[in-house]
């Protein structure tokens, strides 16, 4: 493939597409340069800032992790189509998730692995680099990285794997994996060109495409019968602009998240769940059932609460 390049309509010339001649060359261009993963095709708001290079993980280096301002996790492997690794690229970035999850109860060495990154790479600490990027606050930082933490304690994790060119079977294959389980593959292709000292890249995203009715769940009969009740519920329109709309989450129950990076709303059929991560924020689970029940009580005067454990409270309708 070629493509043409022009000044003011004139002296056009033909540039044919080139090579990355290594995998490094690749990782520090995304290192330096993460705007060319086209995560906007996903949010469209989205800006992602790749903290550190080489992350140690299960006896392997994870080439790059990236976070969000919302405190999503990013997993970027690099590989070029010449690579023979590239058949195995998917099983390998699930086992470097399967690693960090794994260990997300060090969450202490995970945050000092990557200040030590970000103070070699940009001269500045993490809390530092997160701030100035993403233009936060004090409390708006302490936000983030606790919903990091959350993310990283519940393997809640986004794989983006970048290549070079892209076969039609690991195409498919990312597509398979999206449809039909929680795991968030993407697959990004780079066209290279060089002209003078200009670089231009062309990305394509694949696996975004996958519009899933079930947040990481498949199409099971119970998520058809019980359609009725959640569909209205993935659609409601909030007052405030910046509330996330609900998703589904497997097997039957949709989740909203709230201004607390730390609760969570979950509802089934029937219940109820205020939900928090485990061993985290459970005082502030507890204050805010004891603040906000008298309201709920005025709104829903038959339901009642229970405590299942430390980690959930519920809100149970005794009828239909």
């Amino acid at each position: 493939m070629s493509i043409i390049i022009s000044k003011n309509g004139k002296n056009a010339v033909r540039v044919d597409k080139s090579d990355f001649d290594k995998e490094d060359y690749l990782q520090q261009y995304i290192h330096e340069n993460p705007e060319s993963i086209p995560l906007y095709d996903i949010k469209e708001d989205i800006k992602l800032l790749i903290l550190a290079r080489e992350f140690p993980a299960n006896g392997g280096r994870i080439d790059a992790i990236g976070i969000d301002k919302e405190g999503e996790i990013y997993i970027i492997e690099t590989k070029l189509y010449k690579n023979p690794d590239k058949k195995t690229v998917v099983a390998q970035v699930l086992d470097y998730g399967a690693a960090l999850w794994k260990h997300s109860g060090d969450f202490s060495d995970f945050v000092g692995i990557l200040d030590s990154s970000v103070q070699k790479t940009f001269k500045v600490s993490l809390n530092q680099k997160l701030q100035e990027y993403f233009g936060l606050s004090e409390e708006e930082l302490s936000q983030l990285l606790d919903s990091v933490k959350n993310n990283l304690n519940g393997g809640i994790l986004h794989f983006v794997i970048l290549m070079d060119s892209l076969d039609d079977r690991l195409k498919d294959l990312i597509l398979y994996v999206n449809q039909n389980s929680q795991f968030d593959i993407y697959a990004v292709e780079l066209e290279y060109y060089k002209h003078d000292t200009y670089e231009i890249i062309i990305p394509r995203i694949f696996g975004a495409e996958v519009k899933k009715d079930v947040r990481g769940g498949g199409s099971g009969k119970g998520r058809k019968e019980l359609e009725p009740w959640w569909s209205p519920i993935l659609t409601m329109k909030f007052d405030d602009p910046e509330q996330k709309a609900p998703y589904w989450e497997s097997p039957n129950q949709v989740v909203l998240k709230t201004p607390h990076p730390s609760i969570l709303i979950k509802a089934a059929k029937n219940l109820i769940y205020l939900s928090r991560p485990r061993g985290d924020n459970g005082k502030d689970l507890d204050s805010f059932i004891a603040s906000e029940w008298g309201e709920v009580k005025k709104e829903l005067p038959d339901i009642r609460v229970g405590k299942e454990n430390e980690n959930y409270f519920y809100l149970h309708n005794d009828g239909d």
